[in-house]
């Protein structure tokens, strides 16, 4: 046995995989840096703010004290060519996401896969603004068409569509199966604003209007439908008609849904719709109609 054996992170790694039980003096030793360079290397390379923040604690640190600084609220930011400006209604964890590239990056390699010259887009949920600017870079803003419900989003998303020398339609304002107005919860972080009211958040709940979802479709005549509307998808499926619409990204949301509706609105798709689930990139779901 290592002497001293609780008294180093390193001895309570190699208990924690049994280097100490197996090996004695020395050769404990070597294999244990052997083991725990690995694990170090993998856990940095998976996750780096965390093992940042474990890394700190072990050697008596705050581990607040070593995330990486956020750049000043109100400054423009250019990640993987997107020139976005840093809202302080942004989560921090957000901000540190997109600045990683991380953000909307399964929705960006969706539309990297699905969209073509000739194509026209329909996006629900516009977040702040990235997805319809990298489907306009692809197949020309004239093509693009984006809905965001959330009023405190529109600033935003405008001056990012300007930073970036792109101007898809955006249309403030929620879909549903006629025209009326819904309460929408809008939370003090973007990310947490919601058609459902989110436990234990500081919301303020304004009307938004809706219009008729089939009647826009018709209008515009998208062949591509970009959906991520924070739980709201799994009420679409009883309304829509996605008549014309020949590709479909739909980002699922289990933790404000629930499983059962998203494994039911997944089976329509297929069985009342006709569509085949083709790709899937963590939550979100590529579907295509068999040509």
């Amino acid at each position: 046995m290592l002497e001293n054996a609780g008294a180093t992170p390193t001895a309570k790694m190699m208990r924690s995989v049994g280097l100490v039980t197996r090996y004695g003096g020395k050769l404990a030793k070597k294999q244990a840096f052997v083991v725990t360079n690995a694990i170090a290397r993998n856990w940095e390379k998976a996750s780096p703010q965390t093992f940042k923040a474990a890394r700190a604690v072990l050697r008596g640190k705050d581990a607040a004290q070593v995330e990486d600084p956020i750049p000043p609220y109100g400054s423009v930011v250019e990640v993987d060519g997107f020139r976005i400006r840093i809202d302080p209604r942004m989560a921090k964890a957000n901000i540190r996401k997109l600045m990683a590239g991380k953000h909307v990056l399964q929705e960006r390699k969706i539309l990297d896969l699905i969209l073509e010259p000739g194509d026209r887009m329909v996006e629900l949920g516009g977040g702040i603004g990235m997805v319809a600017i990298a489907a306009s870079r692809a197949i020309g803003s004239e093509n693009v068409t984006s809905f965001e419900a959330n009023p405190a989003l529109e600033e935003v998303i405008r001056e990012n569509y300007r930073l970036n020398n792109v101007s898809p339609t955006l249309r403030m304002c929620m879909v549903g199966p006629e025209a009326s107005s819904r309460t929408f919860y809008v939370a003090k972080k973007f990310s947490r604003s919601s058609v459902y009211d989110p436990d234990g958040e500081d919301t303020t709940a304004v009307d938004v209007p809706v219009v008729p979802f089939n009647d826009e479709l018709m209008a515009i005549k998208p062949n591509v439908l970009v959906i991520d509307i924070q739980g709201a998808e799994v009420e679409l499926i009883d309304y829509a008609d996605f008549t014309g619409v020949e590709k479909l990204a739909i980002e699922f949301h289990p933790s404000m849904t629930g499983v059962r509706p998203i494994l039911s609105m997944r089976r329509k798709l297929a069985e009342q719709h006709g569509f085949e689930e083709t790709h899937r990139f963590g939550n979100s779901f590529v579907y295509r109609k068999p040509s």
